[in-house]
């Protein structure tokens, strides 16, 4: 799971000024498409993740652990990064 974090900080942290325009102005243009496909595909390698794992894991429903953890990730790591940078990139 450590990767699937690592990765979303490092594309949030890409850019991060351009992430909140683009966070704030796709809905407004309706270039949703391409975001939801992004979506679609860390869903998938996600829950190809947990499937790998399953007899680790005491979870039943593959389909809504990856919904919540993927969900998570993106939300945590979009804010971390556009409110926290200084103290992800270890200077703050």
């Amino acid at each position: 799971m450590r990767q699937f974090v690592a990765a979303a900080v490092a594309a949030h942290r890409l850019n991060p000024q351009l992430h909140r325009v683009l966070d704030e102005q796709i809905p407004c243009v309706g270039r949703l498409e391409k975001l939801e496909t992004f979506s679609r595909e860390n869903f998938s390698l996600f829950r190809a993740y947990l499937e790998a794992a399953r007899d680790e894991l005491a979870v039943h429903d593959l389909d809504l652990a990856s919904f919540v953890c993927v969900t998570t990730i993106e939300a945590l790591t979009h804010n971390a990064v556009l409110h926290h940078g200084k103290a992800l990139a270890g200077d703050g």
